[in-house]
Parts: C-alpha cells; structure tokens; sequence
C-alpha cells in the first residue's frame, strides 16, 4: 500500500453559497497529490512515453455536509492499492468481463469549520477546529489508450510498479447495475421533460488523454441533477448534494454529441438521481448502450422545503 497526501487551499469557486465543498472539487483538492506520489514512486511519465496510463473507471465523492472556513487549507489523505480483478468462469465465457490491473484509490478530506454567517461573504475572523469534509473513492484501470481494438487492456504489472504489493478483488466488480441499485422503498419522481436533454463535447472538455476530462462529466451530472430537481419542483435552495458517483465505460472525443437521461428518486429524506450517458450516433440517435453512468444523491435540510416554487411549465406539461 502506497499512503500520501497533501494541502490545497480552496478556492473562491469550490466552495457554494453555504461553504460547503462542491463535490466536483474533490478531484481538485485530492488527485493531485496523489499523482504527484505516483509519479514520484513509480514515474508514470515514462510509463506514459510507452503508452500505458492509469484511466479512471470509478470516482464516488461523499460529502460530510461541513461548512469549510473560506481561503483555509484542505488536508488531504490517501491510501493506494494494486488490485487484479479476474472474471469468474460464468463471466469469462459469456465475454461480459476481462482480466484487469487496477489501482484502488482511498482519500479523506479535512478541514477547518466555518464559524462565520452568510452575511460575511465567506469572512471567518474564528476558524473552528479541522473537522472532516467528506471521502472519495478512485478506481484507476491500466490501459493503453491509444492502442488498437482489443490491444488496450494491461493485465501485466508495470516493471516500476512490482514493489507492490498485489491484491485479489473481493467481492462484486464495479458496474452499472451495481452503481444504479436503489434501496428498498424507492419511489419515482416525475421530472418531466426535464429528465433528458442533448449537448456535444469540443476541445475545452478534453485533456491530454485525448478525450473527455473526468471533471467534465461532474459538472454534467451536478447540473442534470439540479435539473431534474426544478423540473420535479423541488426547492433547490434547500437541497444539500451528498454523493456524486461515476463510472466510466467509454470515452468521448472531442465533436460527440451526446445524450444525457435521468430518472430521479426519493429514499425517505434523500433524493437519488441515476443518470447515463449515451453517444450520439450521425443520425442524431442515442446509442442504446451508455458510455458513462452518473448517480447523484441528496437531502433537503429543512422540513417543508419541497413544493415551494411549482415545476415550470414545461415540466408539467411533459409530465
């Protein structure tokens, strides 16, 4: 096990009107101190120069629901295993899984409490103790990005990496189902028209991977969750999000269009929004297989919030 961590200052725009974190800005507080670990240990860049890279399958941020001190540091700490995930014999002959190297990446988020009133504009003269923020998750998968159909897949431990120790994955692999399985009692909210729309992605979505930046579909999940939450005419002012949830089947390129389709839920207090991401074929149909599943989850922290302010027209209508 690979342990690490580090210090980031939060920036004006990672904290929301009631400074808490915004959960896509895990991946800012958190990863790179873990690749800076990486690479120092293992040098990914010359794994990288060989065309071999860690590519993120699964990221599952949770938020504690504590209010960060503005302009403070986020202490950060991580824990990062080497797993091999190997398909049960059912598996393997139906082909709906493969061999794969793995990297299990565990952080923990802490900072100081926010003592300060809205009317301060983020001013804290009396920071609180550092109390912890929320978790994250990160799965890395070995592969070779650009290498030809059925030729990307890493099963072989890199040679700057056979320090490691090697685990067996136990217990079920990460999938869609598994990411979209709801608790007992889950019941449907109608959002309408609101729980689809289409986009295309362009050059400022990508990064050096050549494809779609990871962040970039955090924010689509956010905005597709807030989306779903108006056109269901729930109060977002009052909502709280606790979870934001990914994995990541496909990549898109720059000048994909895409679909995104939503359905949202309500657990009790907690509403669950589970979403996907489909290609959009030149046709201008969506793929039936998704590329990018998303699960966003919430809570309205006031009695009486919901209901304030009706669903749009549209979202009635449609409904």
């Amino acid at each position: 096990m690979l342990t690490g961590g580090g210090q980031t200052q939060a920036s004006f725009w990672e904290l929301d009107l009631h400074n808490l974190l915004k959960l896509k800005s895990f991946v800012h507080l958190g990863m790179p101190h873990v690749f800076r670990n990486l690479n120092q240990t293992f040098n990914l860049f010359e794994m990288r120069r060989r065309g071999l890279a860690p590519i993120v399958y699964l990221m599952d941020f949770r938020s504690d629901l504590v209010p960060l001190a503005f302009a403070s540091q986020v202490d950060t700490a991580h824990e990062i295993r080497l797993y091999r995930y190997r398909p049960t014999p059912e598996e393997a002959a139906g082909g709906k899984a493969r061999e794969r190297l793995l990297e299990d990446i565990r952080i923990d988020y802490r900072g100081p409490r926010s003592q300060g009133s809205r009317e301060q504009l983020g001013y804290d003269k009396r920071k609180g103790p550092p109390v912890k923020l929320g978790s994250g998750r990160v799965l890395h998968v070995f592969t070779r990005p650009l290498g030809a159909a059925g030729e990307r897949g890493v099963v072989e431990v890199p040679p700057e990496m056979r320090i490691m120790r090697e685990h067996a994955w136990e217990g079920a692999y990460p999938t869609l189902e598994w990411l979209h399985e709801l608790p007992a009692g889950a019941e449907d909210i109608a959002a309408g028209r609101w729980n689809e729309y289409l986009s295309v992605w362009g050059l400022p979505n990508t990064d050096i991977n050549q494809h779609v930046n990871v962040v970039e579909y955090l924010m689509a999940a956010e905005n597709h969750f807030t989306r779903m939450l108006f056109g269901a005419g729930l109060d977002l002012r009052a909502h709280r999000m606790t979870r934001l949830a990914m994995i990541f089947r496909k990549p898109f390129f720059a000048g994909d269009a895409y679909a995104v389709r939503g359905q949202l839920y309500r657990h009790g207090d907690a509403k669950v929004m589970n979403a996907t991401v489909h290609r959009v074929t030149p046709e201008g149909e969506p793929e039936a297989r998704p590329s990018v599943g998303m699960r966003c989850e919430g809570v309205v922290v006031h009695a009486g919030a919901e209901g304030i302010a009706p669903a749009p027209a549209l979202a009635q209508d449609a409904s």
